[in-house]
Formats: structure tokens, C-alpha cells, sequence
């Protein structure tokens, strides 16, 4: 038996899938209720504070050679030069994650609106609406950039846009039965939206311990430190008992930028490590492949307290940047413990 709650419609597929016992696909896990338009700059999608000219909002890039930005009555007015004039969303998504983007829209007669979703490389025309439209919901998978334009769609064309927000869709929260405890009914979503319980007992759990929390799932791991990377495989398996996660993750990639000197870490632990000082948890390699540069470096994976993520380092003490991957076509299969 189990409960999930989602922020978006299910088709006839995916209710089947569900109801067979599979997992929540990776594009829906980890979803929320969270405006990443507001959550990125505070009223970017409403006030357009900073909207002048040729300057974007803040939150937002400009683009288009000759474009003019006002703010008309809490709306923003944007005007195309030569060519389109747009504003990109200063924020990226996550690759493979599903998002929801909603705004409203107007245009002056004989000017066409348009968005992206793709970073640009797809424009939709809006239908014409010259007094504000109902609000348009567009459902879509991130690439992992800015992909969010709104465009007027050339040479002097007028348009007007409000009330702009972008969230990520899926389930929000997912119950079921390896996930509970005597006070708590355990959300497998990343959200922590753990259901409170009274008068329950745990069944078979040892002797004198109604109380013992025991969980099994899955979580979606990502390593970050290498960009423009596309992913082979994102896998993460868990088992907590009491305070004590267990789990083991594979990680694989396919194409990517691992020439940066940016820190490799690996995000999306299940549970945030336990806060005590010193009370740091660890991962080991079981098998990995193109992984260290030149073999000599030796990760180790360290979990610090109070975080949801496996930092790595180098056997002298140094963080392990992307430079020192060998290549951008890595395999990674870890096993670690940390206490919650």
C-alpha cells in the first residue's frame, strides 16, 4: 500500500506504470511547489524591477540588437529593434527534470509573441491576444541551461508579459510501506514531507524497539563539477535503519566538459547527514572507470555533517576538481554509511 501526491496530471501510461509497482520515473522525483522565478530573484516574475531600456529585469537577460524594456502598469513591455528582442531567465534547469512554466501574455495589434522552453532553439508563436490572455501552462523537460525565453518576435513588434513562474513537476510527496515508524510515515520524495502518526507500532521490528525507524528506496543522485554533460545513468538504492542510511549509487555519463577546475561533488543524498561536529560519514569506489586521471590520486569520498552531498578528495587532502577526471565518459559505483 502507498500514497504519492503530485503537482501535475497523470496520463493512462504512467498511472499503469505506477500502479505495477514502478518507481517514480527520474524527470518526476524531487518535485515541489517552489517558484524558481521568485525563488531566483524576489518579484522577477511580477515587478520586473529594473526593466529599462536596453537593461533586462532583474532575473533576467536581455537579448536582441535594438530592444527597449519599460515597465507598463506592474507589466513588462518589451519592444523588438532589428530583429526579435527577448529575456532569458537567469536561472537553469535540471537535466531530465520536468517543469511547469506559466504566464500571461499580451500583444499590440499585428505583433506576435513567443516563448522557448529549449534555450531558444524552438520559438512558439502565441496566438494573438491583445488584451491579456487566460494564464498558459507549458509542461517541459529541462536540458540543463537557461531555457526559458520570452520573445517579441521581431522588428518592431510590442508585446507585454506577467505573472511569469516556473516549478518543477511530478510527485511532491510518496508514502509507502518501507518508510515508516511509530510517530512518522516516512516521505520518499526528497521533500521531507514526513506524515505524522499516533497511537502506531512498528511491526517486526526487534524486540523492545517500537519504535525504530526502517526505510528502503531509491534517490537520484548528480555529480557536479563537469558541465554540459549528458547522462547515462542516475541511479542511487538506500536502506536506513534507526539513525544509520545505507545505500550504493552508479553514476555514468556519456558526453560532457570535465576541463574546469570546478569541485567534484555528488548531490542528492536521501536523508542530511547528522549535524553533530566530527560526526562525518564516507563512501568507498567499487568499481569506476575513467574516473582518476592518471590512477594516482586516489578519491575519497567524504560526507560532511549536516549536508546531502559526498565530497572528493585527493589522498593529500586537495578537493578533486574536474581537471582531474581522465575523461567526461565516466563510470562511478559507490557504497557508503552516514547516520541521520
Amino acid at each position: 500500500a502507498g500514497v504519492q501526491i503530485w503537482n501535475k496530471a497523470v496520463d493512462s501510461t504512467e498511472v499503469k506504470e505506477l500502479y505495477s509497482g514502478m518507481s517514480v520515473p527520474y524527470k518526476y522525483k524531487g518535485a515541489n511547489q517552489t517558484d524558481l522565478i521568485e525563488a531566483n530573484v524576489s518579484g522577477s516574475g511580477t515587478s520586473w524591477t529594473g526593466a529599462s531600456g536596453a537593461t533586462a529585469p532583474n532575473g533576467w537577460d536581455a537579448g536582441g540588437s535594438g530592444r527597449d524594456y519599460a515597465i507598463d502598469s506592474g507589466t513588462l513591455q518589451m519592444t523588438a529593434g532589428s530583429g526579435n528582442a527577448f529575456v532569458r531567465a537567469n536561472l537553469s534547469t535540471i537535466k531530465g527534470k520536468s517543469y511547469r512554466l506559466q504566464f500571461i501574455y499580451k500583444n499590440n495589434s499585428g505583433s506576435v509573441a513567443q516563448y522557448s522552453t529549449d534555450g531558444g532553439n524552438t520559438m512558439v508563436d502565441l496566438a494573438s491576444s491583445t488584451s491579456f490572455s487566460s494564464v498558459q501552462s507549458v509542461e517541459f523537460v529541462g536540458t540543463g541551461a537557461e531555457d526559458v525565453l520570452l520573445v517579441s518576435k521581431t522588428n518592431s513588434y510590442v508585446t507585454y508579459w506577467d505573472n511569469v513562474s516556473l516549478t518543477r513537476i511530478g510527485s511532491v510527496a510518496e508514502y509507502d510501506g518501507s518508510g515508516i515508524a511509530s510517530d512518522k510515515w516516512f516521505d520518499k520524495s526528497s521533500n521531507d514531507l514526513h506524515g505524522t502518526v499516533s497511537g502506531a507500532t512498528v511491526e517486526n521490528a526487534p524486540a523492545g524497539d517500537d519504535g525504530l525507524v526502517y526505510e528502503e528506496g531509491t534517490f537520484s543522485p548528480l555529480m557536479t563539477g563537469i558541465t554540459n554533460t549528458s547522462w547515462h545513468t542516475l541511479a542511487g538504492f538506500y536502506k536506513r535503519v534507526g539513525n544509520l542510511v545505507s545505500f550504493k549509487l552508479i553514476i555514468r555519463t556519456t558526453t560532457g566538459d570535465a576541463t574546469n577546475s570546478s569541485n567534484v561533488e555528488i548531490t542528492g543524498l536521501p536523508y542530511t547527514s547528522d549535524s553533530t561536529s566530527n560526526s562525518n560519514g564516507g563512501a568507498y569506489i567499487t568499481y569506476s572507470s575513467d574516473f582518476d586521471d592518471d590512477d594516482s590520486s586516489s578519491p575519497q569520498f567524504n560526507i560532511e555533517p549536516g549536508t546531502t552531498k559526498i565530497e572528493v578528495f585527493k589522498s593529500n587532502g586537495a578537493r578533486f576538481t574536474g581537471n582531474d577526471m581522465d575523461s567526461v565518459t565516466v563510470l562511478l559505483r559507490l557504497n557508503g554509511q552516514y547516520y541521520t
